[in-house]
């Protein structure tokens, strides 16, 4: 009871430290500031993904979603959103199924945002999501495409003659109204050196540029490109106005969006860097130009795999997550999405897109934490609870052969009381026939009574030797005494002799006892003491239960084995009594029938030689249809 006790205590306080490290899971999981959301994915018989269950989800998804968590735990995303695109069930299943995670930005328009999302399994038709709303993100970046649109679009449609130089001077754009003043087409002027087309004394380079065109300089004030204008100084001054304002336009939407926006150069020097840049590292744009980010805000440990990813090629990956070191010396994990800068066909640069995705990945690690430590105290609960199923198992096979035990014992304690009053009665029986024709033969003078006085005092007492026998033969039997004594057999004697010896007992009934032989020899080495008592039970139960018909005692041979048989046409047995019959002590309950009288042991002394001798018994029998007994003899020894 102190184990039990003890296990009990155990386990409650297991449960309070669950139910303790749950509740610190839940307030960190609502108070993230990224969205996170559990799913199972739904499939079809086909096994494809159809549908996606909401299992959990956090404040912040709430906020950002606009869907509540009452309203949706337990429900599949096409109750709560019909309309949804199916392209977020493929992508989640393929998740769920694979085990593969995925980063991707999907516009959903029942919501009309567009969604920054990470997406992972942690179990076989699992998913997890985190994700930020990135739709100012995107407005941003369709500002600058837009704006860029808008320049082609003046660049294009400007009344005045536009070229684009290289630093070698040739042609590599040109608008429309350059060509319609030069009267050349665009392919007959892109790749073409302006020395070629120009007076020399028109192109005069200097520190200030050309007399008519705006030199673009890099940061080793080389030449990165040209911009030539063809038209009077008003035309010109508002060519120049117009893209001071494009570019204006372009740097407002730098300054003013939410993610960092940071330039390199091939080699990883910083050369743009807006406000949230500047907010995130903790550095600002004079602390960082030109120098090389990496080597100022990548850990130690990554420093050597970020300037792989740039060696020789400087271009970085379209995505890729990296840790930065701020300024203050905090970690900060950051999402990258880069664009390469292009010009004359070479890469010159990267613009990246990056955003802190910090709180993201410790709420991601907390999670994990939190499910193998849930798992951890699972396997341990279940450990305990299989201990516990063994102790309840062992428990109740004990009480089961305790109480098997116990039916045997009061079984055994009914039989042997039966068996003892029946003995009485069968020993009484003879001993007082024999003790009464004693007394009569002591004053009976006629000599024919006193032979017939005798012969029912011998026959009392062959009853009674018969009954001290069965008891011998019984008690050789549970002390396992039983000893095998093998002679020559005459088969065929054996069924005659023993069908003599019952002739007078089944002619008094009126029934015909008969024999039976069929085989190719007729000796057989075997104990033929415990055969012949075998044969005569069986032979004596027949006649005993048997009125009217015939009782048939035979033997068939078959190879090396003797099968012996006893078949009457007497009461039959009940299908059920079949194996009771055999047990020590056991009568079977005859129903209308009066006793018959006997031990209730011949069939089990007989069952038991039978075995002894290698051989099995066997009964088929039918109230009211007869019995017949038959076993083989399997050790004998063909002569």
């Amino acid at each position: 009871m102190t184990n039990k006790n003890d296990l009990i205590s155990v386990i409650s306080s297991l449960e309070k430290s669950l139910l303790r490290k749950q509740n610190q899971f839940d307030s960190l999981f609502h108070e993230m500031n990224a969205a996170f959301a559990y799913h199972k994915i739904i499939y079809d018989e086909h096994g494809k993904p159809i549908d996606y269950r909401f299992l959990k989800v956090n404040r912040e998804f709430e906020d950002l979603t606009g869907l509540i968590a009452d309203d949706i735990l337990g429900r599949t995303v096409l109750e709560v959103l019909p309309g949804i695109e199916p392209i977020w069930i493929e992508i989640y299943g393929k998740v769920a199924s694979t085990g593969l995670a995925v980063k991707f930005e999907q516009y959903s328009a029942l919501l009309d945002k567009y969604w920054d999302v990470n997406a992972y399994s942690p179990a076989k038709s699992y998913f997890a999501t985190t994700f930020h709303d990135v739709t100012d993100k995107k407005n941003s970046i369709r500002a600058i495409e837009e704006s860029e649109k808008r320049f082609r679009g003046i660049f294009q449609s400007a009344s005045i003659g536009i070229a684009v130089l290289s630093a070698d001077f040739k042609f590599t754009d040109v608008n429309d109204k350059l060509c319609l003043i030069t009267g050349y087409k665009p392919e007959e002027l892109l790749g073409k050196d302006l020395r070629d087309l120009s007076h020399p004394e028109d192109i005069k380079l200097d520190e200030e540029g050309i007399n008519f065109a705006s030199v673009i300089r890099d940061k080793s004030r080389e030449i990165a490109y040209i911009i030539a204008i063809v038209n009077d100084i008003n035309t010109k001054k508002l060519a120049i106005e117009m893209l001071e304002e494009s570019r204006n336009f372009a740097s407002n939407l730098l300054e003013t969006a939410n993610v960092m926006v940071v330039g390199f150069d091939k080699l990883g020097n910083v050369q743009i860097m807006n406000p949230e840049a500047e907010k995130l590292t903790g550095y600002s744009f004079a602390e960082l130009k030109n120098k090389n980010w990496f080597d100022y805000l990548v850990p130690e440990d990554e420093l050597q795999q970020a300037h792989n990813i740039i060696n020789g090629t400087g271009v970085f990956p379209a995505n890729y997550e990296n840790t930065i070191i701020t300024k203050s010396g905090k970690k900060r994990f950051i999402s990258w999405s880069n664009n390469q800068l292009i010009r004359n066909g070479k890469n010159v640069g990267t613009i990246s897109f990056g955003n802190d995705i910090t709180d993201l990945k410790e709420a991601l690690k907390n999670v994990e934490e939190n499910r193998e430590r849930l798992a951890k105290q699972n396997k341990e609960y279940e450990k305990l609870n299989k201990e516990l199923q063994k102790t309840n198992n062992k428990i109740r096979n004990i009480n089961k052969q305790l109480i098997e035990a116990k039916e045997l014992a009061e079984e055994s304690d009914k039989l042997k009381s039966a068996f003892l009053a029946n003995m009485s009665h069968e020993i009484r029986t003879p001993m007082n026939g024999i003790i009464g024709f004693a007394d009569l033969l002591s004053i009976e003078e006629d000599e024919e009574k006193r032979t017939h006085y005798l012969k029912i005092i011998k026959r009392a007492g062959m009853q009674l030797l018969d009954i001290v026998n069965d008891i011998i033969d019984i008690s050789k039997i549970e002390a396992g005494n039983i000893n095998m004594h093998t002679s020559k057999i005459d088969i065929q004697s054996l069924i005659n002799e023993i069908q003599q010896f019952f002739s007078n007992e089944a002619e008094s009934k009126g029934i015909e006892l008969k024999s039976e032989f069929e085989g190719d020899f007729r000796e057989l080495v075997t104990d033929s003491f415990k055969l012949r008592q075998i044969l005569i039970n069986l032979v004596k139960n027949a006649i005993k239960f048997t009125d009217k018909g015939h009782v048939i005692l035979g033997a068939t041979v078959h190879e090396s084995k003797v099968e012996f048989y006893v078949e009457d046409t007497g009461i039959g047995i009940n299908p059920a009594a079949h194996d009771l019959i055999f047990d020590r002590f056991r009568q079977v309950d005859l129903g209308n029938h009066d006793d018959r009288g006997g031990t209730g042991l011949g069939l089990a002394i007989s069952k038991a030689f039978v075995e002894k001798m290698g051989g099995k018994i066997f009964l088929e029998s039918s109230p009211g249809k007869g019995s017949k007994f038959s076993f083989f003899i399997t050790e004998t020894t063909p002569i």
